[in-house]
């Protein structure tokens, strides 16, 4: 790197005593290797305070020398000067650490204790059963997954709810939800891969019902949501939209919690440049919630059953007309998860987030599917120093098909690189019997899937289940 890239952070932000101290834990928190530190004074009471660090940001090893110029009340500005690093970094990964940063020294000092939660959020599935087993995990959170006891359907794509239940330690109610909505976020990634479903958050729209009575038919555009009648929610989304189902007015009202405005203007170059942001407090639900999460507890149902007898991981393509069978070792699963080491869990979390895309926005689009899975596999092989294809042989069965699999990181880079498509999806023909790559171009994707997921099973047995 031929030229040093530079950042300034020159907000004020108003500190307290101890804010200081936190600077050094943050940074060592937030760095692979802190290498030098340093505390020059300055004029007016202020001080320079500078650390050079090793940090890993957005995957790739870094060396960057942080200034923070701080003062008995407040942090004036933070200057980052990328001293090593790839070609294509620029200012905009050093003012995004810097952000960083800054809100981990900061949030944690201005809101007093830490303070126990129990933190509901909502995630849906499309099956046509519900999860039908109840598991409590205590990993690095303590969190039960409860599935809402629903009706089968004939219908593969039958909305269906799980519940999570989640304690942290926050400093208020704002932070403990944030806190568990991550969390829940990386256990539905962490799911998709498990049970090869895709788990999103529950959100809410107005979309058009049809309405069959008798042989009658009418519809109308209705909200969808979900209604927690044993905490009392309406629930329109896990961020501001949890309603108190006892006060119309806030049920009724289209905003809820906070509502940041920025102010911008527009620069020469067609842009807009945002000079401040401003955040105001529509109608907000936090004094309900702060005492309905303070008093709710994780409460397991009484399961007098006897011990079922040992289910392992399915290495196969689940199909959402059958049933979802929660693994046994679903608890050593997430245990193995947590004592992972930064940089193998990491490269996990990240391939199951790509997984989880794949069966959530790719359920439609076929092609961008199976690009995602493949760029699942390549996040795991990236952290093994190996190609996709060497991965592939590495954790597949014996004479799998690595010409197929060879084929699908084409499409994977046909389609991201090049927007194109390989399943029919712009050239639909509905004469099946005459769509002879329709057939071909199905058992393909079958195959690849379960390919894929061989591998990606194999490589958890390896390094998140090994043998006793």
């Amino acid at each position: 790197m031929n030229e040093q890239i530079r950042y300034k952070h020159e907000k004020k932000y108003r500190i307290k005593n101890e804010t200081v101290n936190r600077i050094q834990a943050v940074l060592q928190a937030a760095s692979k290797e802190v290498l030098y530190s340093s505390s020059e004074a300055r004029i007016n009471s202020e001080r320079d305070i500078g650390f050079t660090t090793k940090n890993i940001i957005d995957g790739t090893e870094v060396k960057i020398e942080s200034v923070f110029r701080v003062s008995k009340d407040f942090i004036h500005e933070v200057n980052l000067t990328l001293l090593d690093g790839p070609k294509d970094f620029n200012e905009i990964n050093l003012k995004y650490h810097a952000l960083r940063l800054m809100d981990d020294i900061i949030s944690g000092e201005h809101n007093g204790d830490y303070k126990k939660y129990t933190i509901r959020t909502y995630s849906k599935i499309f099956n046509a059963h519900p999860l039908r087993e109840e598991v409590l995990i205590n990993a690095d959170f303590k969190f039960l997954i409860k599935p809402f006891p629903w009706s089968s359907k004939d219908e593969p794509l039958t909305e269906q709810i799980v519940l999570f239940d989640t304690e942290v330690e926050a400093i208020n109610i704002e932070h403990a939800r944030s806190l568990t909505y991550n969390h829940t976020s990386n256990t539905n990634a962490y799911l998709s891969v498990l049970l090869d479903t895709g788990f999103e958050m529950v959100s809410s729209e107005f979309r058009i019902f049809t309405i069959k009575q008798g042989h009658e038919f009418s519809f109308n555009r209705y909200r969808t949501g979900f209604v927690d009648l044993e905490l009392g929610l309406v629930v329109k989304d896990n961020h501001y939209g949890l309603k108190d189902v006892n006060n119309l007015d806030h049920v009724n009202s289209f905003y809820s919690g906070k509502m940041v405005f920025n102010l911008p203007t527009k620069k020469d170059d067609g842009g807009l440049e945002f000079h401040a942001a401003q955040t105001i407090d529509t109608i907000s639900n936090n004094d309900f919630l702060e005492e309905l999460f303070s008093n709710h507890k994780i409460i397991r149902k009484n399961d007098n059953k006897n011990k079922p007898e040992f289910i392992c991981i399915n290495e196969t393509p689940h199909y959402p007309s059958h049933e979802i069978v929660m693994p046994s070792d679903v608890r050593r699963y997430f245990k193995g998860i947590a004592s992972l080491f930064a940089e193998k869990k990491e490269a996990f979390l990240s391939s199951c987030r790509l997984y989880n895309i794949a069966l959530t926005l790719g359920r439609s689009q076929p092609t961008a599917s199976q690009s995602y899975k493949v760029c699942a596999v390549e996040t795991l092989a990236n952290f093994e120093k190996i190609s996709f294809s060497e991965f592939m042989i590495k954790y597949s069965k014996k004479y799998f098909d690595k010409q197929l699999c060879d084929y699908f990181y084409s499409v994977r880079s046909g389609h991201f690189h090049a927007g194109r498509f390989y399943f029919d999806e712009y050239a639909v023909n509905f004469q099946r019997e005459i769509a002879l790559t329709f057939h071909e171009r199905t058992a393909d994707h079958e195959n690849f899937s379960r390919y894929v997921r061989i591998a990606i099973i194999n490589w958890i047995r390896k390094e998140i289940l090994p043998e006793k």
